[in-house]
Order: C-alpha cells, then sequence, then structure tokens
C-alpha cells in the first residue's frame, strides 16, 4: 500500500503547472454561444484571429484559449 505522499507526487493536480481550468457562468448572456463551441470541429471556420501572433483561429479558440491559437495557448501556460 502507498502512503500519501508517493499516491501525492505520481498524480498531477488540478492547479500544478501545466493544468487550466476556466470557470463558466451560466448567467452569462453569451453562455449558450460559448457552449457551442466548446468542442472544436475539424472543419471549423476560422474567421478571428490569434491576439499574440496573427494566426487564424476558430470560435472554440477565441472562447475556450482566450483569443489565442493553440502554440500560443499551450506556450503561454506551458502546457
Amino acid at each position: 500500500m502507498k502512503n500519501k505522499s508517493e499516491h501525492k507526487e505520481k498524480e498531477p493536480e488540478l492547479w500544478s503547472e501545466g493544468s487550466y481550468a476556466q470557470s463558466i457562468n451560466t448567467s452569462d448572456p453569451d453562455y449558450e454561444e460559448r457552449m457551442k463551441y466548446f468542442q472544436q470541429k475539424p472543419d471549423e471556420v476560422k474567421d478571428h484571429n490569434c491576439k499574440k501572433c496573427d494566426t487564424p483561429i476558430g470560435k472554440h479558440n477565441l472562447y475556450w484559449h482566450e483569443g489565442m491559437c493553440n502554440d500560443c495557448f499551450f506556450d503561454h501556460y506551458n502546457m
């Protein structure tokens, strides 16, 4: 049986480096619109640009990656 410290070292915690969580407010007037794009579709129209590098992004990245392309988002959060 593992002791508590051995178990904790092997499993990443929610707030450990490389983790990201975004709160969702169901009272937000944009909630329904944002939820439509929670899961990124492969054919998603990329009609916005990354706020860091100007690469075209879709609404999934606009709403769920803080307006950044995947590369910039993952780099920003060390993921």
